[in-house]
């Protein structure tokens, strides 16, 4: 999944100034993120694999993220849902 750059992100804010609460109520945001399980959940960026986030633990013998998406609404947040595969 591409991140989407930052003139998008300003240019999509600029033309949702204007909406009210009640045209928000109605939007949801999904997003996918991998996730690695050590004594704690670490998120991994775009391009990044476990050995940037740990580099002192071997992960050659086990590549083990877990792939989860989430909705964010004005309602609230949803739980963590595991995805398989890749979200489009």
């Amino acid at each position: 999944m591409e991140s989407i750059d930052l003139k998008t992100r300003k240019n999509f804010a600029k033309g949702h100034l204007l909406w009210i609460l009640s045209d928000w109520k109605r939007v949801f945001f999904l997003d996918e993120a991998d996730l690695l399980p050590t004594y704690q959940f670490i998120r991994l960026r775009e391009n990044q694999g476990p050995e940037d986030v740990c580099p002192n633990q071997d992960w050659k013998q086990k590549k083990l993220t877990i792939k989860v998406f989430e909705i964010v609404s004005y309602w609230g947040v949803g739980p963590l849902v595991p995805a398989k595969g890749t979200m489009d």
